[in-house]
């Protein structure tokens, strides 16, 4: 396998990574506003804030 096929194989799987992670925060934020109480007027601009960041990594690339 060629040194770029390697580095398109990370950068895919690295970009997956960071989706996920996003996910989880997301997840988490909204667990704690309805567990926990946390005021909309805080978890709003979190959300934004995680919506923007899932943004600038782009739609997932389907799998060839």
């Amino acid at each position: 396998m060629s040194e770029e096929a390697v580095d398109q194989t990370d950068a895919v799987t690295a970009g997956d990574l960071l989706r996920l992670m996003v996910r989880a925060e997301q997840e988490e934020l909204l667990r704690i506003r309805d567990e926990e109480g946390l005021p909309d007027s805080i978890v709003r601009p979190i959300q934004l804030a995680l919506d923007m960041r899932q943004q600038a990594f782009g739609p997932r690339k389907p799998e060839t």
